[in-house]
C-alpha cells in the first residue's frame, strides 16, 4: 500500500498519475482534500496512523517550500521540514516502510551549476538548510529514495498554489509588466516527477537521484519560451539582478545533472515540451 503525506501541488499530481495506472494512493495532511487529517509534526498521531495503514511505501512531498517564509520563520521551518521529516522517518523505520523524500536544488550554492548527485551540498538559504537536514535524516533508513527537484510547475486545477509559470501566465494575460530575476535552474513539470517516481518504485530504485527538467535555463529565457507557447507578449517581462529584493539568498545557477536517471531510461521534458503539455491540460480543464 502506498501512503502519501502532503497532497499539495506535487502530491495532487502524484495521486492523479498513479490512479491512471491503477494504483490507489492513501493520502494524509493538513489539507481537507485527504483521506486522513494529519500534522506530521505530531509524531504520536503518525505512529497511530501507521499502525492502522501499515504502508509498504510512504511518499513525502509535504513541507514548507516558501523560501522567504523559511528565512523569516526559522523555528517553524525546522519544526516542519526537519522534525516533521524525522517523525515520518521514525514511523517508516518502525513499520519497515520505504520512504520517498522530495528535496530541492536549493541544497546547492549555485556557483557552478549542473550539479550531480556526487556534488557536495552548500545551501545559501534556510529553506535549503532544512532540506539538507531532512536528507541526512532520511539517509538513516535502510530503504529510501531521495528525489531532488527544481522549480516545479504544471497544472492540476485552478486551485493550484501559484508556481512561477502560472504566475507569469496570469500576469502576461492581464498585460501586467513584471520583474524576472536572472537565475538559472531546471524547471520541472510535476507530471514528469510523478511518472519518474512511479518507474523508480516499480524498478525498486533506492538512494539519491536528481529528478528535474532536462534543460537548464534562466527564468528570463523561460518566460521567452512561455510567451511563444502561450502566445503572450514577452516585452512585458523585465530582467533584474537576483540579489535585489529577497531576504533569502538564491543560488545563481542551481541546475541539476540528470544523467543518472536518464541512464535508467527515464525521460524528463525540455522546457518547451513541458509548457506544451501544461497548456493542453489547462485548455482541457476549461472545457
Amino acid at each position: 500500500m502506498i501512503f502519501l503525506i502532503g497532497k499539495g501541488f506535487l502530491g495532487e499530481k502524484i495521486v492523479s498519475v498513479f490512479k491512471k495506472k491503477g494504483i490507489k494512493v492513501i493520502t494524509a495532511g493538513i489539507d481537507g482534500r485527504v483521506d486522513y487529517s494529519l500534522d506530521m509534526t505530531d509524531g504520536q498521531s503518525l505512529i497511530y496512523l501507521f499502525k492502522d495503514l501499515n504502508p509498504d511505501i510512504v511518499l513525502l512531498p509535504a513541507g514548507i517550500t516558501n523560501v522567504e517564509y523559511c528565512e523569516a520563520e526559522k523555528e517553524k521551518a525546522i519544526e516542519v521540514n526537519v522534525e516533521g521529516t524525522r517523525n515520518v522517518v521514525d514511523s517508516c523505520r518502525a513499520f519497515n516502510s520505504k520512504l520517498v523524500f522530495f528535496s530541492t536544488d536549493y541544497v546547492f550554492d549555485g556557483l557552478k551549476g549542473s550539479y550531480s548527485e556526487k556534488d557536495s551540498v552548500n545551501p545559501l538559504n534556510f529553506y535549503g538548510k532544512t532540506k539538507v537536514q531532512g536528507e541526512k535524516i532520511v539517509e538513516g533508513l535502510e530503504n529510501y529514495l531521495i528525489a531532488r527537484v527544481s522549480s516545479l510547475y504544471g497544472f492540476n486545477s485552478k486551485e493550484d498554489k501559484k508556481n512561477f509559470v502560472c504566475y507569469a501566465v496570469n500576469e502576461l494575460k492581464n498585460n501586467n509588466e513584471f520583474s524576472v530575476a536572472d537565475l538559472v535552474n531546471c524547471p520541472t513539470l510535476i507530471d514528469d516527477v510523478a511518472e519518474a517516481v512511479f518507474v523508480m518504485l516499480e524498478k525498486e530504485f533506492s538512494g539519491l537521484f536528481h529528478v528535474s527538467g532536462s534543460e537548464a535555463i534562466s527564468k528570463y529565457n523561460l518566460i521567452n519560451k512561455l510567451c511563444d507557447v502561450f502566445d503572450l507578449d514577452f516585452s512585458l517581462a523585465r530582467q533584474v539582478p537576483a540579489i535585489t529584493h529577497w531576504k533569502a539568498k538564491r543560488p545563481l545557477n542551481s541546475s541539476l545533472d540528470i544523467t543518472k536517471i536518464q541512464l535508467h531510461g527515464i525521460k524528463m521534458s525540455s522546457v518547451e515540451e513541458g509548457l506544451i503539455k501544461m497548456k493542453k491540460q489547462m485548455i482541457y480543464k476549461k472545457g
